[in-house]
């Protein structure tokens, strides 16, 4: 009987993924014939884009490669800070600071953790988590008071998405909520300590490249 009911399960996971592509695409095509009302200068969706290319011109630019991490992350991430920080929070701003501090440990937590180059979902994951931990400690021995230093997942997901744009995207709870609403996704993403418990973000990207692109200019 439980054989029959994991089967079951399956088969109601794989047709409610099966909607949610066509929900998803259905949406991206609302964004297509609607794309010149939402770019225009009075909304420009489109600057993100622009974001992403600052960064990877720099960090994977030849000029830049001999400048120190802390120098290269701020002149990658000058154009991002809308997306990033607000009035309460700087992370962005704090990895220039631990940078200054910690160059050697920032550097390497960028280069062997973040941006691995993994895209299995679970190992991506768990060295978000990492990269989040160790970069919390840091702040805590050098600006304990500065909580605005503080890194958090959003931070780390679109400097994933800088990085590597064609794999990652920026995951903020609210727009994915919304979204996996018009798609009648139906389940909860997760955020904060309950997102690291949960797959959905990662089905609902898997959707296809049609919630991808959504969710990134979204």
């Amino acid at each position: 009987m439980a054989k029959y009911s994991n089967e079951f399960k399956k088969e109601a996971i794989r047709l409610s993924d099966e909607i949610g592509v066509k929900k998803a695409a259905s949406q991206l095509k609302r964004y297509e014939v609607n794309f010149d009302r939402i770019n225009s200068a009075e909304h420009d969706e489109i600057f993100k884009w622009k974001v992403v290319k600052c960064f990877r011109d720099v960090w994977f630019g030849e000029a830049y490669k001999e400048l120190p991490f802390a120098k290269r992350f701020h002149l990658a991430t000058k154009d991002s800070s809308v997306l990033i920080n607000n009035s309460m929070i700087s992370p962005t701003n704090g990895v220039v600071k631990l940078a200054e501090e910690y160059p050697a440990e920032v550097e390497t937590l960028f280069a062997e953790t973040l941006f691995s180059g993994e895209t299995d979902p679970v190992i991506v994951q768990a060295q978000m988590d990492r990269f989040l931990e160790e970069m919390e400690r840091m702040r805590q021995q050098k600006f304990p008071s500065y909580y605005r230093y503080k890194q958090e997942r959003h931070a780390a997901s679109c400097y994933l998405a800088f990085f590597h744009p064609e794999v990652h995207y920026i995951y903020r709870y609210s727009e994915a909520e919304e979204f996996a609403k018009y798609i009648e996704f139906g389940k909860n993403l997760g955020a904060g300590a309950q997102f690291a418990s949960t797959d959905c973000p990662f089905r609902m990207s898997g959707a296809g490249s049609s919630v991808e692109a959504v969710w990134v200019l979204g």
